[in-house]
C-alpha cells in the first residue's frame, strides 16, 4: 500500500429501508480488497490519534460507547446546573475534503495515508443501473466500511474515514475549551 498503487473501485450502492417506514437510504458496500485496505489505514491512524482525543469524545472510539457518554452526562448532572447540546446534523454531509485531509495530515506525514484518504473521498458511487455518481464534498455519517461509521449518508457515498471524523470532532471539542 505504501507504494500508492492501490486505487479504490466504485462503491456499490444498495437501497435499504429506513426504520419506521420513513423511506430508504443508500448503503455503500465496498469490495473485500477495499475493506482490507481501509482497515490498514484505519489501524495506522487509530494508534496515532487515539492518545490525543478529548476525554469527552465517545463517538467511533474503541472501548467507548453511547452508553459511556450517557454515564458521563448522568454523573455530571449532579455537579453542574447547565448543559451544552450541539447538533452537527448535516455538517459531515458538506464538509470540505480539504478540511478532512488537513485534519488527517496533522496526525501523519505519510504521503500514502493521505493519498488513500483522498482517493476514498473521491471514489464514485455505482448505482443500480451501473452508472457512476461522483461527489465533490461531504463525509456522510453512514457507511458499511471499517474506516467509516456504518451505512451511507445523504448521497450514499462512503465518508472519509471514521478517523477523520474523530479528528474533526476532537478539534471542535478542543476549540470550545470544554
Amino acid at each position: 500500500m505504501s507504494s500508492g498503487s492501490y486505487f479504490p473501485p466504485p462503491v456499490k450502492a444498495v437501497e435499504i429501508p429506513k426504520p419506521h417506514g420513513s423511506g430508504t437510504r443508500i448503503l455503500g458496500v465496498p469490495t473485500v480488497a477495499d475493506r482490507i485496505a481501509q482497515t490498514v489505514v484505519a489501524d495506522y491512524l487509530s494508534r496515532r490519534v487515539e492518545p490525543v482525543f478529548h476525554p469527552d469524545s465517545y463517538g467511533y472510539r474503541p472501548g467507548r460507547s453511547a452508553l459511556d457518554a450517557v454515564g458521563a452526562c448522568r454523573e455530571r448532572c449532579w455537579r453542574q446546573d447547565w448543559v451544552l447540546d450541539l447538533d452537527l446534523k448535516s455538517f459531515f454531509d458538506s464538509v470540505s475534503w480539504e478540511l478532512i485531509l488537513k485534519a488527517v495530515a496533522a496526525h501523519t506525514d505519510l504521503r500514502w495515508v493521505l493519498l488513500y484518504v483522498e482517493r476514498w473521498l473521491k471514489a464514485p458511487l455505482q448505482v443500480e443501473d451501473g452508472s457512476l455518481v461522483g461527489f465533490a464534498t461531504g463525509d456522510p455519517l453512514d457507511t458499511d466500511w471499517p474506516m467509516w461509521g456504518g451505512g451511507c449518508g445523504h448521497n450514499g457515498k462512503p465518508s472519509s474515514q471514521k478517523i477523520s471524523r474523530q479528528v474533526v470532532l476532537n478539534a471542535i471539542l478542543r476549540s470550545l475549551s470544554i
